[in-house]
């Protein structure tokens, strides 16, 4: 039997509206991935050739007893609180390399009885902002949340101070003579006559003062209030992305960056305890507190 559900026939209809009303319906089976901490920032990618990012949500759909011909008139959207800046849908699809289709926002969709539906969608969002959905089920309330990751530059500072002599400069008038003669040009009757004065400059003293000049050095991440002390630990790191890359100072060349030859070591921040060791024995003092 096939049944024909016609929402949004006046105005677009978010995929959160949608889902609750398949939640609530029993005949139904709605499932979704859970809270995650991602960045949300937009990279494109030659598998899906759309931009995507870290911030990857699914949800899955079965229709028990019916298939449902969903007709949405003007589309439908995703939407989060607070709002982000966008997002790319997929759902399953063998057909294609990556194994996703880009979902048809037209918000035309079949569900056939017994068929799970699997969908897919990447995020973009600022990278410390954080974001929910709210997805109820027929017995229970789902509000997956996507963290935002918070970074802060933990920094080493050194103040030095230069002693610099600073001339006193004042200034004086000086009356200027002129010689005036009147039997000139034999000049025997000759008087000084003053015809202007002139303000001139001339340094009366010198006094020293301090000059305090502070230089600051990246040493450690603190992300989520978890702290990374790399520099104390002997490591030069750079943050690209959500990947912390780190090369020792002893080994290295101290640029945080991974060179052939050197210990190095990649930490991924949305989740610190994934580690990717390049070097097996290069993280045993690299530590995160």
């Amino acid at each position: 039997m096939a049944l024909t559900k016609l929402i949004g026939t006046v105005t677009t209809l978010t995929l959160t509206a949608i889902l609750l009303w398949i939640s609530f319906n029993q005949n139904f089976i709605l499932t979704s991935s859970g809270d995650m901490t991602c960045s949300g920032t937009p990279v494109y990618s030659e598998l899906f050739k759309v931009e995507i990012s870290d911030c990857q949500v699914f949800w899955n759909i079965t229709s028990i007893n019916y298939t449902y011909y969903f007709r949405n008139k003007e589309g439908i959207k995703l939407d989060f609180t607070p709002e982000v800046k966008g997002y790319e849908m997929f759902v399953k699809d063998g057909r294609y390399k990556s194994g996703w289709k880009v979902l048809d926002k037209s918000g035309n969709f079949t569900y056939k009885k017994g068929v799970k539906y699997q969908f897919m969608a990447f995020i973009f969002k600022e990278i410390n902002q954080t974001i929910k959905w709210t997805i109820t089920a027929a017995d229970v309330s789902k509000d997956p949340v996507l963290f935002g990751i918070n970074i802060n530059a933990i920094q080493d500072c050194q103040t030095t101070t230069k002693i610099i002599t600073q001339n006193i400069e004042k200034t004086k008038i000086l009356l200027l003579n002129t010689t005036f003669c009147k039997d000139f040009p034999i000049n025997k009757s000759c008087v000084s006559v003053n015809t202007k004065n002139q303000t001139v400059p001339y340094i009366a003293g010198s006094y020293d003062y301090f000059q305090n000049t502070t230089i600051c050095e990246n040493v450690g991440l603190n992300v989520n209030n978890k702290i990374i002390n790399y520099t104390k630990f002997g490591w030069k790191c750079s943050l690209n992305e959500n990947i912390l890359e780190c090369d020792s100072m002893y080994d290295g060349n101290s640029n945080g960056k991974c060179t052939s030859g050197e210990s190095c070591t990649k930490i991924d921040i949305r989740d610190l305890s994934l580690q990717e060791r390049l070097d097996t024995s290069s993280l045993k003092h690299l530590k995160i507190e």
